[in-house]
């Protein structure tokens, strides 16, 4: 199992297969540990090329990624007013985990929650984007998800994901 928030996360989609586009256009070798079995991505950077602004293309190439042999099972978490000055699209670029991803089963989309998520860097007081609720929402999800992910027989995830409040955040599943 591996989870990461932002860069963290950027990082373990890089040990779950994701690879690098280099300025010649070729991909990177692969980076995957097939020791992961699961993970959970929160506020994961999104694909690269076009959808990079800029600044990202010239000062952090390494985000020209491509999802497209991820197929352990993953769960991406988004905020959707998580704005981006490395990317010219708006939050939606914090979901492209979840659409290109083979192995990305299960998108949370929480309301309202920036970058952090309501707070998970546990810094309290220092914003008005916090939320208890959404960071008690992340918490229960991502435990959930991965127990489930993990065992199998486990119900946490049917559960965690019944109690979620709809004004709170929605949950997407792959088919």
């Amino acid at each position: 199992m591996i989870a990461g928030h932002s860069f963290g996360a950027h990082t373990a989609g890089l040990l779950l297969g994701a690879r690098v586009r280099a300025a010649d256009g070729l991909l990177s070798g692969s980076r995957r540990d097939e020791r992961i079995k699961a993970s959970v991505l929160l506020s994961t950077a999104g694909r690269g090329g076009d959808a990079l602004s800029a600044y990202a293309r010239e000062n952090l190439p390494y985000l020209d990624q491509d999802f497209s042999e991820v197929t352990t099972k993953t769960l991406v978490v988004a905020g959707d007013r998580d704005v981006s000055p490395l990317t010219v699209l708006g939050p939606e670029w914090f979901t492209d985990a979840y659409t290109l991803m083979p192995g990305a089963t299960t998108l949370v989309t929480l309301f309202g929650a920036e970058h952090m998520l309501g707070g998970i860097d546990g810094m309290t007081g220092h914003g008005p984007n916090e939320s208890l609720t959404q960071v008690t929402a992340v918490q229960r999800l991502t435990w959930a998800w991965a127990r489930t992910a993990l065992y199998p027989k486990e119900h946490a995830w049917s559960e965690a994901r019944a109690e979620l409040s709809p004004g709170v955040g929605r949950v997407d599943e792959k088919t």
